[in-house]
């Protein structure tokens, strides 16, 4: 069995006791820190993967270009996934829709924190202010809650490659993250590259005045589909109603 594999028997035996979520992550956090000082998981990792064309081929659709997911449980409890962070990088500010459990390796990581203080009613505007600041150091691990509440920025503040650990639970909103610009008070919501191309499809469709665009467009609110590519279907309908 591969260290994956023993890390990921250990977080179902964690997550099948139905903890409140503050204890969850706690011991999810405890599970990181024995795992944190064990690199065995990268080498198997990196012997295993490395030149498997296959395993990229198949890596899931995702935002950010420096993630690997390394176990998906089949009941979408919860995913690990590998970050390989580049000298100096840092994220954008971000939320997830998911808790969340962070553990670098090799080298640290910094993270900032952020609390939103408006109440999100106007659309495509966000205040935010920075609650803190930590670098992370191997061996330790910082966590993040859903939504609002999960708020946060990671950067890479070294000249080297750094890699780190994270492992998120079932996600409350699946779909897109929401980024944000502290200083122009901006947020908005960010695709995975497969999935922008599709909405780009759906919004220039707006503009195609021709009945097939309205029947499609029409036909997409009966079809199992994610709520924010029906609301993007929605808002091209009304936009060809609007030139009739």
């Amino acid at each position: 069995m591969s260290e994956i594999e023993k890390l990921s028997k250990n977080l179902h035996q964690i997550i099948d006791k139905r903890l409140e979520t503050s204890d969850l992550i706690e011991q999810v956090r405890n599970l990181l820190r024995e795992f944190g000082g064990n690199t065995l998981w990268l080498r198997e990792f990196i012997e295993s993967k490395l030149f498997d064309n296959e395993f990229f081929l198949s890596q899931l659709n995702s935002i950010w270009p420096n993630e690997i997911t390394l176990f998906r449980s089949p009941d979408n409890e919860f995913t690990i996934l590998g970050y390989f962070w580049g000298p100096h990088f840092c994220d954008t500010i971000h939320d997830h829709g998911s808790w969340g459990v962070i553990a670098p390796f090799i080298l640290p990581v910094g993270e900032r924190k952020f609390k939103r203080l408006d109440d999100g009613k106007i659309d495509g505007n966000a205040r935010l202010e920075e609650i803190s600041y930590k670098t992370i150091n191997p061996g330790e691990t910082t966590y993040v809650l859903p939504l609002n509440d999960g708020i946060h920025q990671m950067e890479n503040t070294t000249e080297k490659y750094l890699i780190s650990l994270n492992i998120y639970g079932r996600s409350l909103r699946r779909g897109y993250v929401q980024f944000f610009d502290q200083d122009k008070r901006k947020v908005w919501h960010s695709f995975p590259p497969r999935t922008q191309k599709q909405l780009m499809i759906i919004q220039a469709m707006g503009n195609i005045t021709e009945s097939w665009t309205e029947k499609l467009l029409t036909d997409a609110a009966g079809k199992d589909l994610p709520d924010f590519i029906k609301e993007q279907c929605q808002l091209s309908l009304h936009q060809l109603n609007s030139q009739k």
